[in-house]
């Protein structure tokens, strides 16, 4: 299968989708939105990953930029010609690849697209409901984001949820963590804005 990979950037769940996608024996072609503004994964691109140069990918995204990007986008489903277009988040790539007209496109939510973008104005609401109702298939990592779908328009019966979880190659429970008698807290989150993680550690004490 030829496929578009179409996301914000190159971090490390980035890295990890291609190289699946890759080793599975399809064709990704990688459509980057923005530069990336701080380094999150250093290793280079996956084997056999073309990444494509195109308008987008040098700077952050702005409303202002829509109508040329879209246009370029659909240029680059003309050229490539792909299967399936994988975008997300949501209000950004994925709402680019629904106005480029090309179907199938699946989105993939990031999590805070659906339980945070969504609710900062009726504008990137009604982008929200208006891509996930014309969009094929939909996937996330947890119910909740994709029950969010649902209630944005998303048919319920062509979602998939799957975790992308903790890598059991770099860690193990440990035996002196099974006995604890205490509450353990693992967090897999980086410590970045608008992801409390530094509030949890804070509560540790109290719960």
């Amino acid at each position: 299968m030829k496929l578009i990979y179409f996301s914000l950037g190159y971090s490390t769940h980035d890295y990890r989708f291609l190289k699946s996608i890759s080793d599975g024996g399809h064709e990704v072609f990688f459509v980057q939105l923005e530069g990336n503004q701080r380094q999150v994964e250093s290793r280079t691109m996956p084997e056999h990953v073309h990444q494509v140069i195109w308008k987008g990918g040098r700077e952050p995204f702005r409303w202002g930029n829509l109508l040329k990007l879209t246009r370029d986008f659909r240029r680059l489903t003309r050229e490539i010609r792909p299967d399936l277009i994988h975008a997300g988040p949501i209000q950004t790539c994925a709402f680019i690849a629904v106005l480029s007209g090309f179907r199938p496109i699946l989105t993939m939510s990031w999590g805070f697209d659906l339980m945070d973008d969504v609710h900062r104005n009726k504008w990137w609401e009604w982008v929200t409901r208006y891509t996930l109702k014309r969009s094929t298939f939909f996937t996330s990592d947890a119910n909740v984001t994709r029950d969010k779908a649902v209630a944005y328009g998303m048919n319920s019966e062509k979602t998939v949820v799957f975790p992308w979880g903790v890598d059991l190659e770099h860690f193990r429970l440990c035996d002196n963590l099974r006995t604890t008698k205490g509450m353990v807290l693992v967090s897999v989150s980086a410590i970045v804005p608008g992801k409390p993680v530094m509030g949890w550690m804070c509560l540790r004490g109290r719960l």
